[in-house]
């Protein structure tokens, strides 16, 4: 395809300003630090696209006060106020997952995990009929160790009992009824959350309530010995990364807020408590 041609528009229109293109094949990594208007020609041009906020970009060309980029099916002008040099290793990604909480209109006190099973589940268009108490309702069941399965009932609290179910056996029942492309990646690095991110892949996450600091104690599973675990321990969905803010985006079936950023640190620091994790790919 022949290489797009421009003129130095500001030139043209008598403005104070200095055209240059850049070098055969060289780019310049952006991105909108806002809702950016792509313009057809600079200054007073026709709106082509509104780009929205944190949007990566390619410029090939500047003039003056604005840079040349494509968006889409568009090419045309930004102005340079309303973006920055992306660093390297730029990611912001914001997954358009549908929101489900886990109390309207089911009241599931301790159904975090399906809630959020299923929210990734509609996302990646898997099964997008099936509700809330039938994923509830069918996971495997186990007296008091959640690595077989899970423990007491999400509709009401069982003193005494561990309430939730771990990856292995949540892996293990959606694949079987929903999908094979759902993976186990519990032992994956912050680093590896952003990859599957990247790739439009929301990540089920064991982590705390509103990201409280990790609170340990002791619970019997029916062993001999009883189990330290993350006695605040909550499960949602992450579904976002913007490494310029440095922060997640989780969809919390919990939360009031549904959909919010957490600053990284306080995130990774919650993740970490236990590193357990299941993508839906």
């Amino acid at each position: 395809m022949a290489e797009k041609q421009w003129m130095p528009i500001a030139a043209a229109l008598g403005l104070a300003a200095v055209s240059y293109q850049f070098k055969t094949r060289q780019k310049k990594a952006l991105y909108t630090k806002e809702e950016t208007k792509l313009k057809s020609v600079p200054y007073e041009g026709t709106t082509l696209a509104n780009i929205p906020a944190y949007t990566l970009l390619q410029a090939t060309n500047y003039e003056g006060a604005h840079y040349y980029v494509t968006y889409g099916n568009f090419v045309g002008w930004v102005a340079k106020v309303d973006v920055a040099d992306a660093p390297k290793g730029y990611q912001y990604t914001a997954l358009n997952v549908p929101y489900i909480s886990q109390y309207r209109p089911l009241d599931a006190p301790f159904g975090c995990e399906g809630t959020s099973l299923l929210m990734a589940l509609r996302y990646k268009g898997y099964n997008d009929d099936v509700s809330l108490k039938t994923i509830l309702d069918n996971m495997p069941k186990a007296d008091r160790n959640p690595n077989k399965g899970f423990v007491g009932s999400p509709y009401y609290a069982m003193e005494g009992y561990f309430q939730t179910i771990f990856p292995k056996p949540l892996t293990s029942y959606a694949r079987e009824a929903y999908s094979k492309m759902i993976v186990d990646i519990s032992g994956a690095s912050p680093k590896q959350l952003q990859q599957e991110l990247a790739h439009e892949n929301p990540v089920v996450v064991w982590v705390t309530f509103r990201f409280e600091p990790p609170r340990e104690e002791k619970w019997d599973i029916g062993k001999k010995h009883p189990a330290t675990f993350v006695s605040n321990l909550h499960v949602m969905l992450l579904t976002g990364y913007n490494s310029v803010t440095q922060k997640y985006r989780v969809h919390d079936p919990a939360d009031e807020k549904e959909i919010y950023w957490v600053p990284k640190e306080q995130f990774e620091a919650a993740y970490l408590a236990r590193k357990q994790a299941v993508v839906v790919r």
